[in-house]
């Protein structure tokens, strides 16, 4: 089973959890490994993915500012 969570600034995927896991124990589980300013994650607390992945939006309007000012 996986589960995954959509929203404009990235999609996640978690695999080895039932359909009723809640996101919100996932998401939370995902910060804490993903994000630098993430938080602890207490262990024990639920389901923990088997694997995961996260995929975000890549900012092209960045790099052509980047070299349009160079």
């Amino acid at each position: 089973m996986a589960r995954y969570a959509a929203s404009h600034s990235r999609i996640r995927v978690f695999c080895g959890v039932d359909e009723d896991t809640a996101l919100s124990h996932l998401n939370r589980f995902a910060d804490a490994l993903m994000t630098p300013d993430g938080a602890g994650f207490a262990a024990g607390l639920g389901p923990v993915p088997c694997a995961m992945a996260e995929a975000r939006p890549r900012c092209v309007h960045s790099a052509a500012t980047v070299q349009a000012t160079a």
